[in-house]
């Protein structure tokens, strides 16, 4: 008589409705081959589809293994509650691992690692943290163009079939757990208990029956863990990916996300009799973290001036709240609490938000980079990125070996040595630029190699050049190994086909302009050890008036508009972000919107951007920076050149390009301005002309000035 195959230990259910396209991608990470420690006989997965409009053929399950099965629901209701209570009855192992979302890809040894950290403990509960695919949450990522196509290119990149921890260089964290692994979760897309824990809370409720059950998942993990005997335990370093798939709540748009929030507390008011509250947080940390994930550890902090911008942006009962809100703060927790529900507020940061309300009245932020429309996360997290998300990824290290083989050794040094010039946009970056190209040492490499910075270095440059979304700011400790060597190859290569006419001996000298790098230069200053740096300045409204005028033009050229994000309260310099295609503009406040923005948006850039140079020029020795105004180049254009040709290198007899075809743009700026436009301006400087004064202390007492120079 045949022996029985042995029962599994594990019982994996999959829930699924409809992904097509996603769930292939899911269940490979399901099969032997990619998880890490587990037989096929150890597992088996059940792939639970809660009535998908067609029926799959089993066999596009059972593929990928024997221990695979499917399960259609015949008239199934749109929460999947049901569904789970009968998987969890047909699951065969003692442990259950439930995956909520079958779009959703696991890493390499979720399953082993949960198992383990099972082991000793009579009711566990492992958690596992969740991330998206692209380069931030999916609601923000598709407000700016991202979708399936690009998400399909993204996984392509990555040999995540042999490597699936790489699927963390292409994520971002979900909003669910934006404080990391070390701060409160408000749910686990794929956790694991016993059966017998499933039991003891009841199961998934049925009274959750909103399509996708609503809070039913927070409810669940929620139960687990505060059960008297559970040992709550979070995996580090494992995690679970989103693929786009038009989820109900994660690929919603932000509006639909803000009302289907609020009718799912609703509905677990009703079914809990108490408005949902974070569950406590008070786990076990089972597993490493390596240091590629160290950029997920960043505390999430809230923003109430973020609050503000966007809360005033929205309706009447918006800003109504937003000052009761204002009028409760000494109220602390409890008021803010009370308050949270109206404002669209995250569910899962109300605890959080309330303790920090009790210790400040207020809070400060950290606000990376992404995107305006926050309604529902005014709190949101610092993602430092050290290789941020582009498109296409860049073979660095054979690039490298191709320049030093076939480039001139001059390229390659020079490369290494640039001169930047920087400044804000529209200060006048490009004109001295080429003018300083007619210098016979002197390789004017143009644009902005934003293509280089973004591709090779994969710092997001915020351009329709390389599609990059943000513009973010970067300092030294964004490095990543192999960065610089990257980008020293990539920056002799392009210089190489710019160097037509140069003197046949000597050395050379790479210059490039871009002021997208005025946020950056802590992070260009780590690459480039030996650069040296050239920062030109020009006025406020000359500046502001032309940037009008350049958003203008390159909006129905380009089919983009410019977006200035709001302050954080780091007082890191921000650079507008790119938006693509008209996406989702009618979320945006209106007057960060660009062009037809509030100028006075603009002369906040222009400010930060020269506070940025002129803190970081503060750091280097005198023969690795120069300063210049632009108004010299009118005003005195002669010592200008010298002062120019001297810093550089170049022979100081050259002839003087400067201001030889240079028009009396200064003088027109009030012309591209409205009235209106023209006092904002000048109300910004007179608020802000101490800080005005502590960049540029040639000017007077009088803010005026600035609007007569």
């Amino acid at each position: 008589m045949p022996s029985q195959a042995p029962s599994p230990k594990l019982s994996v259910i999959v829930l699924i409705y409809k992904m097509e396209r996603e769930l292939p991608r899911t269940l490979y990470t399901l099969t032997p081959a990619y998880q890490q420690g587990m037989q096929a006989e150890e597992y088996e997965v059940l792939v639970i589809d809660n009535g998908s409009p067609v029926r799959r053929d089993p066999a596009e399950v059972t593929q990928f293994g024997s221990n695979f099965s499917y399960h259609y629901i015949e008239d199934a209701l749109p929460s999947p509650a049901e569904s789970i209570n009968w998987a969890i009855e047909q699951a065969q192992g003692p442990y259950i691992t439930l995956c909520y979302d079958g779009a959703r890809m696991l890493s390499p040894g979720l399953l082993h690692k949960s198992l383990q950290a099972c082991q000793g403990h009579a009711q566990p509960v492992v958690a596992t943290l969740a991330w998206h695919l692209g380069p931030d949450t999916q609601f923000r990522s598709m407000a700016y163009g991202y979708n399936k196509k690009m998400e399909d290119e993204l996984l392509a990149r990555i040999d995540w079939r042999q490597d699936g921890y790489r699927l963390f260089d292409i994520s971002s964290l979900d909003r669910s757990n934006e404080n990391g692994w070390m701060g409160p979760l408000a749910e686990s897309s794929i956790m694991t208990m016993h059966r017998s824990t499933f039991l003891a809370f009841g199961g998934a409720n049925p009274g959750f029956a909103m399509p996708s059950g609503g809070l039913l998942n927070l409810d669940l993990y929620k139960e687990a863990i505060e059960l008297p005997n559970s040992t709550h335990i979070i995996l580090l370093g494992e995690g679970s990916f989103h693929q786009l798939h038009g989820a109900v709540f994660n690929n919603a748009t932000e509006a639909e996300i803000v009302e289907k929030t609020a009718r799912a507390e609703r509905e677990y008011e009703q079914v809990r009799g108490t408005p949902y509250q974070l569950p406590k947080h008070d786990p076990n940390y089972v597993g490493n973290i390596p240091p590629e994930l160290h950029r997920f550890m960043e505390p999430t902090r809230l923003d109430l001036q973020q609050l503000h911008a966007t809360v005033h942006a929205c309706d009447t009962r918006y800003r109504e709240t937003l000052e009761k809100l204002q009028q409760g703060l000494n109220q602390g927790r409890r008021r803010f609490k009370g308050l949270a529900p109206l404002l669209g507020m995250d569910i899962w940061n109300r605890k959080w938000v309330g303790k920090r309300l009790e210790e400040h009245h207020h809070a400060q932020v950290e606000n990376s980079r992404i995107m305006l429309q926050t309604l529902i996360e005014p709190a949101t997290v610092a993602k430092k990125r050290l290789r941020p998300i582009q498109f296409p990824f860049y073979e660095e290290e054979q690039q490298v070996a191709e320049t030093q083989a076939i480039l001139d050794p001059r390229f390659i040094e020079a490369a290494k040595r640039p001169l930047f010039l920087v400044g804000s946009a529209r200060s006048g970056t490009s004109y001295t630029a080429q003018r300083l190209h007619t210098l016979d040492s002197l390789v004017h490499v143009p644009f902005e190699l934003k293509d280089i910075w973004s591709t090779v270095g994969k710092v997001p440059m915020g351009s329709q050049r390389t599609r990059d979304i943000t513009c973010p700011c970067m300092e030294a400790e964004d490095q990543w190994p192999g960065q610089a060597e990257a980008l020293h190859a990539a920056f002799a290569q392009r210089m190489a086909q710019h160097a037509e006419d140069i003197r046949p001996e000597g050395p050379l000298t790479f210059l490039n302009k871009s002021p997208h790098l005025c946020n950056k230069l802590g992070l260009v200053d780590a690459l480039f050890p030996n650069a040296r740096y050239i920062w030109i300045s020009r006025p406020l409204p000359q500046v502001v008036a032309s940037l009008v005028a350049l958003f203008e033009e390159l909006h129905p050229k380009e089919d983009m508009h410019h977006i200035w994000p709001p302050a954080p309260s780091t007082g890191k310099p921000r650079c507008y972000e790119v938006m693509f295609g008209g996406h989702n503009t009618q979320h945006m406040p209106a007057d960060r919107i660009f062009p037809g923005g509030n100028p006075r948006h603009l002369a906040e850039y222009w400010l930060e951007s020269n506070e940025a140079v002129n803190r970081f020029f503060a750091t280097l020795p005198e023969d690795r920076r120069c300063v210049i105004r632009h108004e010299q180049m009118l005003s005195d254009p002669d010592t200008l050149w010298q002062k120019l040709v001297t810093f550089v290198g170049g022979d100081t007899q050259a002839p003087n390009m400067l201001a030889r075809d240079l028009d009396n743009r200064n003088a027109l700026w009030k012309n591209r301005l409205k009235a209106h436009e023209i006092v904002d301006l000048e109300q910004f400087a007179q608020q802000h002309w101490a800080r005005i004064r502590a960049v540029w202390p040639h000017l007077g007492d009088d803010w005026r000035e600035l609007f007569h120079a």
